[in-house]
C-alpha cells in the first residue's frame, strides 16, 4: 500500500486507535431546519409547513374530521454514496423536527406534543432506483415514542434522543421513519406535524415517503426535493458532511441554508459555476485533533480498506488521494469537536459530467501522534 498523501503518510506512523466514550456526531443530511413553507392560516395567522414532508391526508381538506390514520409512517432515505461505510455503523441517537398545526392558537402553548416512535428498517429496492422501507420484515431497532413540548407559536421542536446503548446497523443503505399516533391534521388546532428544510437541492429518485397502514403500500413523495424531512441519526464514529450552493438551491438571499442537503450529492459542476466544502463531526473528546482529507476522484469506491484498526472507504492507491491535504484543506477540531471546512469556488466544467468526487477525514491527535477515528466516505457525482 503507498502512502500516497500527507494524511495517510501520519496515519501510518502513528500508535493506535485510542479508548473514547460515546460520540453523538450527526449524519445530517438536511438543509437548516425549517418549519414554514406554505399558506398563512386565516385566523391564526400562522404559515403551514412545506406540505410535502407530511402524509395528504394531514394536508387534504377532506380529511380534517379523521386527520393522519393512526400507524402511518413517514420514512426517509439517506443513499449510500452520500455516507458510505464498509464497517458496521454504530448508532448512538436519533433526531427529529417537529411543529404545531398551523391552526393552533397562540393562547395553547406551551403546547404537549410527542415525538414520534423512530424506526431503522431494512431497506427495499426500488423497480426505479433507489430505496423505501422493507415492510414486510421488522424493523431492525425502533425508539419508543416520548412525551415534549413546544413552547411557542413560531418556533419547531427539533430533540436528538441519545441511546444508552450503541445500536449496531451492518447495512449501507439507511431508511428510517417516523410513526404517527393518529388524527393529526394541519387544520385541527393542537395536533402536530413533521417539519422538512428549506431549500433542498435536487435529487432523483425521491429519498422521502409514506406508508398507507391500511394495505401496507409505500406511496411516494415525487416532490420531496423542495423539502426533505427532518429525521437522521448521529454515530459513535467521526462523521463528515459535504456542503454545497447548488444543495441549498444557491439561494443567495439567504446564506445561513447549510447545504448539507442530500440534493449536494447530485451537482451541476458541468455547466454552472458552484461552491462547495466538507464540515468534520469527532465528539468533544477528539477535540484539538487534526482532521486530514483522503481526496478520491472517478467511480465510488465499492471496498473497504483496513488501516491500523480502522476501515477507509476511499481508494488509498487514486494518485489523486493527496490533493486536498497538499493544498492545505486540513481541519481542527475545535472544543465541541466540530470543525467547518472552507468553499471551494470552481467554474463549470463539462468535462466533469458523470465524474464522482469522493472524500474522507482520518483524524490524528498530532501531540500523541495518534489515530483516534476515521469519517464515513462522503460522494458526489456531476449529473448536468
Amino acid at each position: 500500500m503507498r502512502a500516497t498523501s500527507l494524511g495517510l503518510a501520519v496515519a501510518l506512523v502513528t500508535t493506535g486507535i485510542a479508548a473514547q466514550a460515546i460520540k453523538y456526531n450527526p449524519v445530517n443530511r438536511n438543509n437548516t431546519p425549517y418549519f414554514q413553507g406554505g399558506a398563512l392560516h386565516p385566523v391564526t395567522g400562522a404559515r403551514e409547513g412545506y406540505p410535502q414532508v407530511n402524509p395528504d391526508a394531514f394536508n387534504s381538506a377532506s380529511t380534517v374530521a379523521t386527520g393522519v390514520p393512526a400507524g402511518t409512517l413517514s420514512w426517509r432515505w439517506i443513499p449510500s454514496e452520500t455516507n458510505l461505510r464498509f464497517e458496521p455503523r454504530k448508532v448512538s441517537g436519533l433526531q427529529i423536527g417537529l411543529r404545531a398545526s398551523y391552526s393552533t392558537p397562540s393562547t395553547s402553548f406551551p403546547l404537549a406534543v410527542y415525538v414520534p416512535e423512530i424506526g431503522i428498517w431494512v431497506p427495499k429496492a426500488r423497480a426505479a432506483g433507489g430505496y423505501d422501507p422493507d415492510l414486510s420484515q421488522a424493523p431492525i431497532f425502533t425508539l419508543a415514542r416520548s412525551a415534549a413540548s413546544i413552547q411557542s407559536f413560531n418556533s419547531s421542536y427539533v430533540t436528538t434522543r441519545t441511546l444508552g446503548t450503541v445500536v449496531t446497523v451492518n447495512q449501507r443503505e439507511m431508511v428510517l421513519s417516523a410513526r404517527w399516533e393518529g388524527g393529526e391534521h394541519r387544520d385541527k388546532p393542537g395536533t402536530q406535524g413533521l417539519i422538512g428544510t428549506a431549500r433542498d437541492g435536487v435529487y432523483v429518485p425521491y429519498t422521502v415517503g409514506f406508508t398507507d397502514p391500511a394495505n401496507g403500500s409505500v406511496i411516494p413523495n415525487p416532490s420531496s426535493d423542495i423539502s426533505v424531512l427532518w429525521l437522521f441519526y448521529t454515530e459513535d464514529q467521526a462523521t463528515a458532511a459535504a456542503k454545497s450552493d447548488w444543495g441549498r438551491r444557491r439561494n443567495i438571499a439567504q446564506p445561513p441554508y447549510s447545504g448539507y442537503s442530500i440534493g449536494t450529492a447530485q451537482s451541476d459542476l458541468a455547466t454552472s459555476q458552484g461552491e462547495f466544502g466538507y464540515d468534520v463531526w469527532g465528539g468533544t473528546a477528539n477535540a484539538g485533533a487534526m482532521a486530514l482529507p483522503l481526496f478520491n476522484f472517478g467511480p465510488v469506491f465499492t471496498t473497504g480498506v483496513p488501516v491500523l484498526g480502522l476501515v477507509l472507504e476511499v481508494n488509498v492507491t487514486d494518485p489523486l488521494l493527496g490533493l486536498f491535504a497538499s493544498a492545505g484543506y486540513t481541519l481542527t477540531l475545535d472544543q465541541t469537536g466540530f470543525a467547518a471546512g472552507p468553499m471551494l469556488s470552481f467554474p463549470p466544467t463539462p468535462s466533469l459530467l458523470g465524474q464522482s468526487l469522493g472524500m474522507e477525514f482520518v483524524l490524528v491527535q498530532l501531540g500523541t501522534a495518534t489515530l483516534v477515528d476515521s469519517t464515513q466516505s462522503v460522494w458526489f457525482t456531476v449529473t448536468r
